[in-house]
């Protein structure tokens, strides 16, 4: 009679199925589609970033407010330019407490470059939020 202990494929399957990430990632394909239709192409640098804790309809949340300023513009509709600032917001699940599945931005960090792909969120305050899921945010290079 063979014990748990004695099946070795069901402990590998064990342990490759708790090692698979929370989050589920949307393919690289439908990422790149959703940051071609993005009304905002823009390089940024990240000025301010703040990350605050907040619980919404029983889900532990962070809520991300930065302020980037646009060092070039591959496209706009809300007529951006180098040199102007814009507000990034949107919200993401703390994963370590409230575990969800799902693609979200990646976390956006004070004096870091990126490729973002936005869209507007409210034109007069130039509030601005990603529209490429988890492709919204793309580290760059020095240019």
């Amino acid at each position: 009679m063979r014990t748990k202990s004695q099946i070795p494929g069901a402990s590998l399957f064990l342990l490759f199925i708790f090692a698979l990430p929370l989050g589920a990632a949307i393919p690289r394909e439908t990422e790149v589609r959703l940051q071609i239709a993005s009304p905002e192409q823009l390089t940024v640098v990240i000025t301010e970033a703040q990350k605050k804790a907040v619980k919404r309809r029983g889900s532990h949340r962070w809520d991300i407010v930065a302020k980037a300023k646009v060092v070039a513009v591959k496209k706009t509709k809300s007529e951006l330019k180098k040199g102007d600032v814009v507000e990034i917001r949107y919200s993401m699940p703390n994963i370590e407490k409230s575990p969800e599945p799902g693609a979200w931005p990646s976390l956006i960090t004070k004096g870091t470059r990126y490729k973002a792909f936005l869209k507007v969120k409210d034109a007069a305050k130039k509030h601005y939020e990603p529209a490429a899921s988890s492709g919204s945010f793309e580290k760059a290079g020095e240019g």
